[in-house]
């Protein structure tokens, strides 16, 4: 229910196909990740070591799919962004996708330790 939710807000429902079915796939494959390879776990309980885990088996595992750089931010993003609307929502309590600390931003004023809990600041993942 969650996850229909998420794709029938207006701003999803006017995406083009296939800007819909690239998150869908994203979420997918994480959350059938998490569910399989994690002892079962749902989309609720997922913490930042199954996004770890899943990190590893995408791009370092070798019988992973060893995914591209840019193909795996595409998930990240994909996956980041369903996770800070269900926050938002109050589905869930955090964001499991870890965040670094980004550099200076121009002037020198340093970014944020963490990101929000609604998933907004710098990702790099």
């Amino acid at each position: 229910m969650v996850l229909n939710s998420y794709f029938q807000r207006p701003q999803l429902v006017v995406e083009p196909w296939n800007s819909n079915a690239n998150r869908a796939r994203a979420l997918a494959a994480f959350l059938t990740f998490v569910y399989r390879a994690r002892g079962g776990r749902g989309s609720r309980e997922v913490t930042e070591a199954d996004h770890l885990a899943f990190h590893h088996w995408r791009r370092r595992d070798a019988a992973g799919p060893r995914v591209s750089g840019g193909t795996w931010s595409q998930y990240v993003s994909h996956v980041n962004q369903f996770y800070g609307w269900a926050v938002r929502q109050g589905q869930i309590g955090a964001v499991p996708i870890p965040h670094r600390l980004s550099g200076p931003r121009p002037g020198g004023v340093p970014s944020a330790a963490r990101v929000q809990a609604d998933g907004s600041g710098d990702l790099r993942a």
